[in-house]
């Protein structure tokens, strides 16, 4: 949730047009202990079970909250209101932690110079408050009940110091376009050159594109090379494999064929079937088998004398 307000700043020396702010939230919480931390025992760090975690000094809602390049803590505990009815409460700033990461400057280079993580714990962690009031600067100790809610805080701190590094990286790289534009505007046309008008399409200019095949169909495929039996060692067939000779065909035999009973058959050539393509009608006859008949006419004379 991000919200727009205006500053008291003024922009560039204008007094009629105020600055504006970007306030974006990026976690809030209602549930988060704060506890009064000792002095560090050792240089390890913090550790949570010195802060007596049973008895927190205040349970308060946590807002992490960006303004332009600064982020904010604020920790908002209930009190009792005032010249409400029995028993109201409202919300009231308990504590505030303000930080702003500066990547050129080492002593605020990084989000754990305001927060720190204790180190017996990933839910517990010390951060550094300030009052604005006095500058007196002290810290405290602040917990979540579930790991979820720590694991949520410790990602908006690093998305903060994530959007902070592009933003500045998207700066430097408008700073060198910047200057390089103002070194090629200073540099003198040469007379060598020919000069460049304005090659941007008018209002009402076209361009015409012809493309090659315009009407051919991109899903039909090239038909594959047709070859022939005779001539050359190799022929090329379809994506230009080169394919052996293919052996030549059988010739046919004109030799009589006698079966088992004497019967002579005939084998028909086939090289001198017309082809289909031609109109020429096919003789059945020449295709069925021709029986030679040679009998002597005494043996039918024997036949009729025994009748």
């Amino acid at each position: 949730m991000s919200n727009e307000q205006p500053s008291n700043n003024n922009n560039d020396g204008d007094d009629d047009v105020p600055a504006v702010v970007i306030e974006q939230t990026l976690l809030k919480l209602n549930e988060t202990f704060v506890y009064r931390i000792p002095p560090m025992r050792t240089s390890g760090g913090h550790r949570a079970e010195d802060w007596n975690l049973a008895t927190p000094l205040e349970t308060c809602s946590l807002a992490v909250i960006r303004r332009d390049s600064a982020l904010q803590i604020q920790l908002m505990s209930q009190k009792p209101m005032v010249g409400g009815p029995k028993g109201a409460t409202e919300s009231h700033l308990f504590a505030q932690c303000d930080m702003e990461v500066n990547f050129d400057e080492p002593s605020k280079d990084s989000t754990d110079r305001w927060v720190e993580a204790v180190v017996d714990s990933s839910r517990y962690f010390c951060v550094k408050i300030c009052d604005p009031r006095t500058g007196r600067e002290a810290y405290i100790g602040m917990g979540f009940r579930d790991r979820d809610d720590a694991i949520n805080f410790k990602m908006s701190l690093q998305d903060y110091e994530k959007t902070l590094r592009r933003e500045q990286k998207a700066q430097e790289i408008h700073m060198a376009y910047e200057t390089t534009s103002d070194a090629n505007a200073d540099i003198p046309a040469s007379p060598l050159l020919p000069s460049v008008g304005d090659l941007s399409i008018k209002e009402g200019e076209k361009i015409h594109i012809t493309l090659k095949n315009k009407g051919a169909d991109p899903n039909t495929t090239t038909p594959p090379r047709k070859y022939s039996h005779g001539g050359g060692a190799n022929v090329v067939g379809k994506g230009g494999l080169l394919l052996k000779k293919p052996p030549p065909p059988a010739t046919a035999s004109s030799a009589p064929i006698l079966s088992p009973g004497g019967i002579q058959m005939v084998k028909n050539d086939r090289s001198n079937v017309p082809s289909a393509s031609q109109d020429l009608p096919v003789d059945d006859s020449s295709m069925a088998p021709q029986v030679d008949v040679d009998m002597d006419e005494d043996e039918w004379g024997d036949f009729e004398s025994g009748n």
